[in-house]
């Protein structure tokens, strides 16, 4: 993980294969460290966090940045539902360039003002609007449950438990409907919609039911995870089917930011994945160019 020469990296520190020692440093140092993503900027962690850890394995949103960066155009509205450390967001930004815009929804405290903190460190784009808020069905306000440092992109409006962890803490957050924030702040068009909401992404969909009838939206990527769904009582068929009345294609990302066509039925076997839905509209209009 190289980092600009004088800063602290914990893979300068550590044998690539070493996280015992990663999570005890972590005990130790209890702050931020910079990590260089492997898709070109850079990210403030915890220590705690075993940042090297989490990067080595994967668990970074890798395969969905590189599908994004390959795709997106300069210009391009994208969403990001679930902004977490802002990884998705600063890359997006990038590709859509100063004529583009980004809307970064984050509801948890602790990733939105690690996500502020990111944005800083790579330049406060311009281009960027950060809403503390979570995107649901209806606007109001929900309890948020947290899981701790150790799984900081796990907080859900449901509550699950996977690998033995648990939330440790709730905090309220206001929610917020896709359809409602555009109207209010004039977004008549969302080029790429990114939906990664631990479980309420059904909520989300319904939450933006005027602007995808209206062939508002292009391209939607969402992530299916079980454990998530099934804390907000939902099944996996509560994503697809919505999107498969559009008469939507699905394609699975993979890590290098590929994409693969796959049939919905394959989905039901996902115990997680990120997924490229294209609706009809976007789907013609996208193969004329």
């Amino acid at each position: 993980m190289p980092t600009a020469q004088g800063r602290l990296s914990l893979g300068r520190l550590l044998p690539p294969r070493e996280w015992w020692a990663e999570w005890v440093l972590g005990r130790v140092l209890r702050r931020y460290v910079p990590v260089r993503h492997p898709c070109g900027f850079e990210l403030l962690f915890e220590a705690r966090e075993r940042p090297a850890h989490t990067l080595r394995h994967g668990f970074d949103d890798r395969g969905l940045i590189r599908c994004l960066q390959s795709r997106l155009r300069a210009g391009q509205t994208v969403v990001d539902i679930g902004g977490c450390r802002g990884a998705v967001t600063i890359a997006a930004s990038r590709a859509v360039g100063p004529t583009g815009r980004v809307i970064c929804f984050e509801p948890d405290p602790d990733n939105h003002a690690r996500l502020l903190l990111n944005l800083r460190r790579n330049g406060s784009p311009a281009n960027v609007t950060v809403v503390h808020a979570a995107v649901f069905d209806r606007e109001g306000q929900l309890e948020l449950q947290q899981f701790g440092h150790e799984a900081r992109g796990w907080s859900t409006l449901g509550r699950f438990e996977l690998d033995g962890r648990r939330p440790v803490a709730s905090v309220p957050v206001r929610t917020v409907t896709l359809d409602g924030y555009c109207r209010a702040n004039g977004i008549d068009r969302i080029d790429v919609l990114k939906i990664d909401a631990e479980g309420a992404e059904p909520q989300v969909l319904a939450g933006a039911r005027g602007l995808i009838g209206r062939g508002a939206v292009g391209e939607i990527y969402f992530e299916i995870s079980q454990k998530p769904l099934e804390g907000l009582g939902h099944t996996i068929d509560d994503v697809l089917n919505p999107l498969l009345a559009l008469g939507c294609q699905f394609e699975l990302v993979r890590v290098d930011g590929s994409t693969q066509a796959v049939d919905p039925k394959a989905i039901h076997q996902s115990f997680w994945g990120d997924y490229r839905a294209v609706l009809p509209v976007a789907g013609k209009t996208r193969a004329a160019a």
